[in-house]
């Protein structure tokens, strides 16, 4: 591809200011096409999200009701208020800490975290500091607003030179469960990693600091994972490892060799292609011989696992519990018998989709309007939990759906709830029974609380079971609901005296 004469920085910077963001991003991303060919699905979703001054986190993001999507948090206070609980319990499983950090990834508007410490008791938010990890500057104004935190100041503890950050050495290989084998892939400079991972972040990173009005609760927002402190942590990540970047490889039996999803530009604007992936960059083990179809292959996010192996080494360390919610499966298959023939990489906006003529959140092609709507991708929870179980000092529990989390969550106001929820939505209805009523897709198998899924890693020892659970007080709470669901399955599989009886609706 010949390669475009170019000008300056500055005259580029001037070009790209007297044009609308999206137009100023494509005109980005045909200069980068142009200077080094077509750019790989991670690369693309990264610039997306987060260019500087195109990307959609750093200045659109849109979440609510009323904009590109809507999260649980959004959706109704009640999820935050539930999510309480298992922070508390968490809390109580570490003895006496001390000081706790209280964490959360890609805190949205910030109502997830303002509705947690709400429901906390006042004993437990004394030892407690609060940290968002939050890239956008726009999205940290307005969960500064929604915590209560008049002003911000800059601060610089907590920056990680690149020697510091020479102790988290960068795998070489990056491995995920895959079609019941694993496939392996070479950890180099064509995978999308933040920067931060080789070149440590800056005194001067981003770091901002407020104290929440009537507590004097401490908040602090981090750019990135690795500055988090020391000690104990409780950490929420809702919806953050789906807009992480993330890379797809599809396999050719012709020629037996992998290609990468990349994106280019042609004289229509932007399109999907494949770029060849130089051997032996992919190895698939565990597989039958020949057992790949063309077209066949997985995702990959190095960022995701990365994050984790930060994670893990923290509640290794310092001990504490992380709870990770978001869309996704154990593995993500693209083609075949089993998977989705363009994967999962997608973008996402209520608004664009209602101007073709639905009113959901439907998803668009990933070229549809780069930089004004959201970018995602299921999250491959194998990958993450592979990770956390080969920690040392580190329980994984296991992989389910976010409805058996919430409804155990319920504790007994379960069948308050699910009366409220079963009567509908009507007129004059109490603030709290609203707020509950809304949990209904939450918690409805077939449904979101089904497609969203959950693991939790908690330090060693500290799983000493749930005092509220009836079903069995030796497994941690949220985690006991799976068990009393599949113990019924399996008696009625085998017809031990369940009869036609069924469970409870939630």
């Amino acid at each position: 591809m010949a390669v475009r004469q170019r000008g300056s920085v500055r005259s580029l910077m001037r070009r790209l200011s007297s044009v609308p963001r999206s137009q100023g991003l494509l005109t980005y991303l045909e200069d980068r096409v142009s200077s080094t060919g077509p750019i790989n699905l991670a690369a693309y979703m990264d610039a997306c999200l987060t260019h500087p001054q195109y990307g959609y986190y750093t200045t659109k993001a849109d979440i609510g009701a009323f904009g590109d999507y809507t999260t649980g948090p959004e959706a109704t206070p009640m999820f935050g208020t539930l999510l309480s609980k298992w922070c508390q319990w968490v809390y109580e499983g570490l003895g006496e800490p001390g000081k706790v950090n209280l964490v959360e990834l890609g805190p949205g508007t910030g109502v997830n975290a303002k509705s947690i410490l709400g429901a906390l008791p006042d004993d437990m938010k004394r030892n407690l500091s609060l940290h968002l990890v939050e890239i956008s500057p726009i999205m940290r104004r307005t969960q500064q607003d929604s915590l209560g935190v008049s002003s911000l100041s800059s601060v610089t503890d907590g920056g990680v030179t690149g020697e510091q950050n020479a102790e988290f050495k960068l795998p070489e290989f990056l491995r995920q469960p895959f079609q019941g084998g694993d496939v392996t892939v070479s950890l180099d400079e064509s995978l999308e990693i933040s920067k931060f991972w080789r070149e440590g972040v800056p005194e001067k990173g981003g770091m901002e600091r407020g104290v929440q009005e009537g507590t004097g609760l401490t908040i602090t927002w981090h750019t990135h994972v690795t500055t988090l402190p020391e000690g104990p942590l409780i950490l929420i990540a809702n919806e953050f490892f789906d807009a992480l970047p993330t890379h797809q490889f599809k396999y050719h039996t012709e020629t037996q060799t992998w290609s990468q999803s990349a994106v280019d530009y042609c004289p229509d604007g932007l399109a999907l292609t494949q770029i060849p992936t130089p051997p032996p960059s992919i190895r698939v083990s565990g597989l039958e011989p020949n057992s790949l179809a063309n077209g066949e292959g997985f995702e990959i996010c190095p960022e995701a696992q990365l994050v984790s192996i930060e994670l893990a080494k923290k509640i290794s360390r310092f001990g504490g519990g992380a709870l990770i919610i978001d869309y996704g499966d154990f593995q993500t298959q693209v083609g075949g018998s089993k998977g989705r023939e363009n994967g999962t990489i997608r973008s996402l906006s209520r608004k664009a989709s209602a101007i073709q003529g639905s009113g959901f959140s439907r998803p668009l092609c990933v070229t549809h309007s780069p930089g004004d709507v959201d970018m995602t991708s299921d999250v491959h929870f194998g990958a993450i939990s592979e990770i956390f179980s080969k920690t040392p000092q580190v329980e994984l529990l296991p992989f389910q759906p976010q409805a058996y989390l919430f409804t155990e969550l319920m504790g007994d106001r379960i069948y308050h709830f699910r009366d409220i929820i079963k009567a509908g939505y009507h007129e004059g209805m109490s603030k709290e029974e609203e707020d509950i009523y809304h949990m209904a897709p939450l918690v409805d198998i077939k449904g979101v609380g089904g497609e969203f899924k959950c693991i939790c890693a908690l330090s060693e020892g500290l799983n000493k079971g749930s005092q509220e659970s009836t079903a069995n007080p030796g497994l941690p709470l949220g985690w006991n609901m799976k068990e009393m669901v599949e113990a019924m399955e399996r008696m009625m599989r085998t017809g031990q005296g369940m009869g036609t009886g069924t469970m409870p609706s939630s």
